[in-house]
């Protein structure tokens, strides 16, 4: 397995892991911090520069669609970065916050935090043994 893949499902691994448990550890300030983002523009603003730049990067150097689930997964969430940074680069707060409702995100929030929890758990497990 490729050196940056390996290092990627890492780095991508721990990071979910670490902010999914720590935003779950909050309980509802976790919740809260979330929906206070929303009501930030210049928070929208610097999260979209951030993922953009993230998701670039990643796509820029591991575009692999071949050799297994870990480097496509790496790929597909590097591509996930770039569409979520654009789109909040782009797209009017009132759409953002929109979105959030429409997939009742407040009523979600801990299964979501979950299956990233279990997302960042299998490239823990992904990186640290491939």
């Amino acid at each position: 397995m490729p050196f940056l893949t390996l290092f990627l499902a890492k780095l991508f691994g721990l990071f979910s892991v670490v902010m999914a448990l720590a935003l779950l550890a909050r309980g509802r300030e976790g919740l809260a911090l979330v929906n206070a983002t929303l009501d930030d523009r210049p928070a929208i603003l610097l999260s979209g520069v951030f993922a953009l730049a993230g998701g670039l990067a990643t796509v820029l150097a591991h575009n692999v669609w071949t050799g297994g689930w870990l480097p496509l997964l790496v790929t597909l969430l590097g591509w996930a970065m770039v569409v979520k940074g654009a789109a909040l680069l782009v797209l009017p707060t009132s759409w953002i916050k929109c979105g959030y409702q429409a997939l009742h995100y407040e009523r979600a929030f801990p299964f979501v935090m979950g299956a990233v929890t279990l997302l960042g758990a299998a490239l823990i497990w992904g990186g640290f043994t491939g």
